[in-house]
């Protein structure tokens, strides 16, 4: 398949949003994308990088930098400025960090949430949503193995198709049926199917090591 040469063009001012596309797309959990939302949300973000380029060099600095993306698109004679694209390239990483953390921080569903447009949660679900903003100290118990596992909650898989994948530090792991301690980890990584486990938070500085609070929570 030939590409035209306008189409080479489109693809060079488009490498900032591409790239942008790259990095989200690494650093956030989410289904695989389909073609037609690679290239949608590339050109969403190639606007957004030319957009903010315009911005930091006209009207914050003040810069005397070139800016030919209008032209560019509205007029197939104009050449390419490699100066400008190679700027908004550059700018696209910081850019693309930022809509990550906006991502992570689910700032788009907390502001729908608190001006009552929606109560979506994002594509977490419920169990994501929990994980995501009441992690710290937890009591996990599983209750297949008859085993509850007490800790801080450092990391966990956001998606996954079978089981749920925990990291915990500073850990105490307990006998359900007896509250008895078993053993001490510094660091456990375990997957379960998460219907078979019950998630605690303990919230606040209400974390203590006795097995006083499993024993009371069987």
């Amino acid at each position: 398949m030939e590409i035209s040469e306008f189409t080479f063009k489109l693809i060079l001012i488009f490498l900032p949003g591409l790239i942008a596309f790259y990095i989200i797309d690494a650093l956030t959990p989410h289904k695989e994308a389909k073609l037609h939302k690679i290239v949608l949300f590339s050109l969403i973000y190639g606007f957004v990088c030319y957009f903010t380029y315009y911005l930091v060099t006209k009207l914050v600095f003040f810069l005397d930098l070139p800016f030919f993306f209008l032209e560019s698109l509205t007029n197939s004679s104009t050449p390419l400025n490699f100066e400008e694209i190679t700027w908004v390239t550059i700018l696209s990483f910081p850019i693309a960090f930022i809509i990550t953390a906006l991502h992570k921080y689910r700032v788009l569903y907390r502001i729908a949430y608190k001006l009552k447009v929606s109560e979506f949660l994002g594509n977490l679900g419920v169990w994501g949503y929990t994980l995501d903003n009441y992690g710290g100290w937890v009591v996990i118990r599983d209750l297949e193995n008859n085993l509850t596992y007490k800790g801080w909650l450092e990391a966990y898989s956001d998606i996954t198709d079978d089981d749920e994948e925990f990291l915990l530090i500073e850990v105490e792991v307990f006998n359900s049926s007896s509250g008895e301690k078993q053993y001490c980890l510094p660091v456990l990584y375990f997957a379960r199917d998460k219907r078979k486990l019950n998630v605690e938070f303990i919230l606040g500085n209400s974390y203590n090591t006795d097995n006083e609070e499993i024993e009371e929570t069987k």
